[in-house]
């Protein structure tokens, strides 16, 4: 059958630390804690200092050692107010009153890269280090997809571009998913119909803000587009056919950068308009669609390790720790096991060794007394 590997795993953990601790500890505190969250920071940081471009490099590591966003510095006294008007007429913020929450004034005092979490506080790597993490996953992920289209293809790919657009692309997270004194974090602004790609249109503006070549532009904003795929069904062949909106998508997050960047998409020749007005995007090469390609650490962490170990946590943290769900003990007793373990080391404990290993390991880390 499948390998245990609970009795491996205990060794690397850490001591034990009371569940009063752990409840008292700051959200960098429990990164730092964490040798998987420090390997994965120092491993971005060794990513960035491989690359060669240094147009690629720079950007890479002055988000990694401050992920500031400046580019409402480009705002005069009282532009918010258009910039909000255009994006809604744009039809990518619904009510002009959602955009107060799209720029706030912390933007330049943001949480250190290290300790931010990944995703919406009930989604995955949702703990302090879980963007390193994920970060750290998906640049490994982009030098195989380099070397897979090099030796089977013989595409000349370079390898850079996605390395460091996939650090940075995600990076506007850690001042987006500020911490709150409760062990949870601030909700992701709307753009775009919800609030999952306003990081994207943060990055294109911070990215046009700070001078990065057209490509890295491109590259940023395709990151969570090229993938988006519609199903539906053809009648008169009952035959079920793929709508790829990606390209669309794609120009979408370029054009609403743009507008918060206060510059022109077209002009600048991020996108191009057709003669019915609509905005698209230009064919693009791997290196520009290899950091969607790369971006998946999300369907298994997601899918398989947060809908089974998330709901577990919340048992164990109830029935051994007398933690409520949604409490802050619960928080930040999920917050310290997911940055010790990760969360997909921990389902792959439960699947491998049963639920019995993952709260002998819960309880190996944070004493229950």
């Amino acid at each position: 059958m499948y390998e245990p590997f609970g009795s491996r795993l205990s060794e690397a953990m850490p001591t034990q630390r009371s569940l009063d601790d752990v409840v008292s500890m700051t959200p960098l505190e429990i990164a730092e804690s964490s040798h998987l969250v420090i390997s994965a920071y120092k491993e971005l940081v060794q990513g960035a200092l491989s690359i060669r471009n240094d147009e690629y490099r720079k950007p890479m590591l002055d988000v990694l050692r401050n992920p500031q966003v400046t580019f409402p510095e480009r705002y005069a006294e009282g532009e918010g107010a258009e910039v909000a008007r255009e994006l809604k007429e744009a039809g990518y913020l619904e009510r002009l009153e959602d955009f107060d929450a799209v720029i706030t004034d912390d933007h330049l005092s943001p949480q250190p890269f290290i300790s931010a979490p990944q995703s919406h506080e009930d989604w995955y790597n949702c703990h302090p280090g879980g963007l390193a993490i994920t970060c750290a996953v998906n640049a490994r992920l982009s030098e195989y997809h380099t070397a897979t289209y090099q030796h089977m293809y013989g595409i000349p790919v370079d390898r850079d571009l996605a390395l460091a657009t996939l650090a940075i692309h995600e990076y506007p997270k850690a001042w987006i998913y500020a911490w709150n004194s409760e062990g949870g974090y601030r909700k992701e602004p709307r753009l775009h119909g919800g609030n999952l790609h306003t990081h994207t249109a943060h990055v294109v503006a911070e990215m046009i803000h700070r001078g990065a070549p057209k490509e890295m532009v491109i590259a940023v904003a395709a990151c969570h587009g090229f993938g988006s795929a519609e199903f539906y069904e053809d009648d008169a062949n009952r035959e079920t056919r793929v709508r790829w909106p990606g390209y669309q998508l794609v120009a979408s997050f370029l054009h609403s950068g743009s507008i918060l960047a206060r510059v022109d998409a077209v002009e600048e020749g991020y996108v191009e308009r057709g003669s019915d007005g609509v905005l698209t995007l230009a064919p693009q090469p791997v290196e520009i669609w290899n950091g969607n390609l790369s971006d998946m650490n999300w369907p298994y962490t997601i899918g398989a390790a947060h809908t089974h170990t998330f709901p577990l946590l919340e048992e164990i943290a109830q029935t051994t720790f007398g933690a409520a769900p949604g409490s802050k003990p619960f928080k930040q007793l999920k917050n310290y096991v997911y940055a010790q373990v990760g969360q997909i080391a921990l389902y792959e404990l439960l699947v491998r060794d049963g639920r019995d290993a993952v709260e002998s390991i819960v309880k190996d880390l944070v004493s229950p007394k």
